[in-house]
Order: structure tokens, then C-alpha cells, then sequence
């Protein structure tokens, strides 16, 4: 399975010196934290992590129709393949106003504290459908989906709509969304579990 960069393994960002702070790449929160601030946060936000794990393991990692879809990707890879590779790390960002970013020619994804937020209806609860279409999307991107907003490609995006998280699916999110912050900024895709 990917590697999850819990606040106990605390990975460091390989490219921290280089890159902005908003690009870096963290450890989940520490849920056993003494500040109680960053207990209830890291609470919201793993609660959130192991929910949309648990959808991604118990239904999207062995949907035929998913892993089809990633196998037209460019590195031609199942999401199963993708999923198991343990060289895949999976960190978090609370910091960038994006959902998750790739860091570009890596295996390495951050999942952002935008994609969290509790849905529509239901404060205090973590949005897990939208972690999971953040995680999905991103692992598209380590796939070889287009990353440069500019060609107007969706097809990392477009992995959604394959992998039981259709609801999720947004038209006009091309690649980098980092560049999109403004108009994005509302919008919130929000399904139930």
C-alpha cells in the first residue's frame, strides 16, 4: 500500500530548502499531541485520512472500471498498482489553498487541509469523499496524468468519474489547481458516505 507519512514517521520534505512553504510536503498532524489545538485538527484530519483509506481499499482499489481507466494514463499503470506501491507516499499540507498537489516527476503527493473541511451541513465532520477524490486524483498525476493547466487536460480529474467518486468530479479543474486558488475558492463538492 502507499506510505502514509504519519506524524510518528515523520518524513522530511527532500526538497524543503527549495521549494515555497506552501509546496512543502508535511507528517500528518500528531493526534497525541499535548497542545490540544493540534489534537483536535489532527483528529478532524485523520478521521478524515482513514475514512477515505478505507473507501479507497474496501472499493476503489479493485474497481475494474477505475483500474481501466488509470491504465490509459501514461505510465499505464492500474489504480491498483499504483495504490500498492509502497514508494508512494501520501503526505499533508495545511498550508497551500489547494486541494493535494504532486510534486512534479515524484511519487509523492500531499493531501491539503482544504480537503478536510467539513461538508456542507456537517460541521465537525471531515469531508472524506473529498479526501478520497483528492487522493484519487493525485495518484493520477503520479501516474503520468498532464499537470500543466494550460494544455487544458482533465484527465486526472476525469479518473473520478471511473472510480466510484463521480459526484466529485469538477470540469474545470485542468492540472495544477494551485493556479486556480481564486476561482475555486467556493467551490465545495460535498457527497455522503
Amino acid at each position: 500500500m502507499v506510505t502514509i507519512n504519519w506524524a510518528s514517521v515523520g518524513r522530511a520534505d527532500p526538497k524543503a530548502d527549495s521549494v515555497a512553504r506552501a509546496d512543502r510536503f508535511f507528517p500528518f498532524p500528531n493526534s497525541e499531541s499535548a497542545d490540544a489545538g493540534e489534537r483536535n485538527i489532527a483528529t478532524l484530519i485523520l478521521g478524515g485520512l482513514k475514512g477515505a483509506i478505507d473507501f479507497i481499499n474496501d472499493k476503489v482499489r479493485t474497481h475494474k472500471p477505475c483500474n481501466d481507466c488509470y491504465r490509459t494514463l501514461p505510465k499505464k499503470r492500474s489504480f491498483q498498482e499504483v495504490w500498492d506501491d509502497p514508494d508512494v507516499w501520501i503526505h499533508y499540507n495545511g498550508v497551500s489553498q489547494s486541494l493535494g498537489f504532486n510534486r512534479l516527476g515524484t511519487k509523492e503527493i500531499a493531501v491539503c487541509f482544504k480537503s478536510f473541511m467539513s461538508p456542507v451541513g456537517q460541521p465537525g465532520k471531515p469531508n472524506v469523499m473529498q479526501v478520497a477524490a483528492t487522493i484519487v486524483h493525485e495518484l493520477a498525476h503520479v501516474n503520468g496524468a498532464e499537470g500543466d493547466p494550460d494544455k487544458r487536460d482533465n484527465s486526472a480529474e476525469r479518473m473520478l468519474k471511473c472510480c466510484l467518486l463521480g459526484q466529485m468530479f469538477n470540469p474545470e479543474v485542468f492540472g495544477a489547481i494551485d493556479r486556480q486558488v481564486e476561482e475555486n475558492r467556493d467551490d465545495q463538492r460535498n457527497i455522503l458516505v
